[in-house]
């Protein structure tokens, strides 16, 4: 969970929409076809937001087209200066034995076999690591806050899975950084929270980011690096 608010958290589960999908009807299913056809899946989005002003939005594929996709794209005057603060996540899944970790966006190995929308919700399912895993993500209505659920449906052995959010601090309307960007602050307050202090229009805020299970880290290969000129196809069609 990524949030930028000082409000406080959802009562546990309060907000988890796994406690109540048995009942919730399914209205749209992509298959294999659409799902492992990567021009196909990129044309179609999806979109859920919090009320504020704030969403994330994004492509059935996963890697971002324009500017507006975001994992949290927070309303920090609600219910404008919409600004993206978690850009998507980088997630792979490996077994404990040692196999080289496959990435659930964007590799080459094509892991997404279906997306579907319970009510609004989006859920994607990846044959990856010798199981199946299921991915949700909802905005917790009235907060600036995003959840992301991972779980293993079908699986013989237990898997590892390693998520890296891309932070940043930028206009849901420019894809270009913001001029003085520095880099993130990052603190490990226990080994599930941390918090990253952003500079933003209104100041610098602290992104909180919460793990229910698992440990944080602020070491690692690749962590604490910005990533540069990420193509966004879509943007050359507003003149940007």
């Amino acid at each position: 969970m990524a949030d930028a608010t000082d409000a406080p958290r959802p009562a546990p589960g309060s907000a988890d929409p796994a406690a109540w999908t048995d009942c919730t009807p399914v209205v749209v299913r992509l298959g294999p076809e659409i799902c492992r056809d990567t021009a196909a899946a990129l044309r179609r989005e999806w979109l859920v937001t919090n009320g504020l002003g704030g969403y994330a939005f994004g492509t059935v594929a996963g890697a971002p087209t324009r500017a507006y996709h975001g994992l949290l794209v927070a309303a920090l005057r609600p219910p404008v200066e919409r600004t993206v603060l978690v850009a998507g996540l980088e997630e792979r899944v490996a077994t404990p034995d040692g196999g080289d970790p496959v990435r659930l966006i964007g590799g080459r190995d094509g892991t997404l076999v279906e997306f579907r929308l319970e009510g609004m919700l989006p859920v994607w399912t990846h044959a990856a690591a010798d199981g199946m895993i299921e991915r949700r993500v909802w905005a917790d209505h009235g907060v600036n806050a995003t959840s992301v659920r991972y779980e293993l449906c079908d699986g013989a052995r237990p898997v590892r899975l390693s998520v890296v959010p891309l932070v940043t601090a930028r206009d849901h309307h420019d894809p270009r950084p913001r001029r003085g960007n520095t880099r993130p602050s990052v603190r490990l307050l226990t080994p599930r929270h941390a918090t990253v202090r952003l500079v933003t229009p209104v100041g610098p805020i602290d992104l909180h980011i919460r793990a229910d299970q698992g440990s944080l880290r602020t070491d690692g290969p690749g962590l604490g690096r910005w990533r540069r000129r990420i193509p966004l196809p879509e943007e050359p069609a507003r003149g940007l």
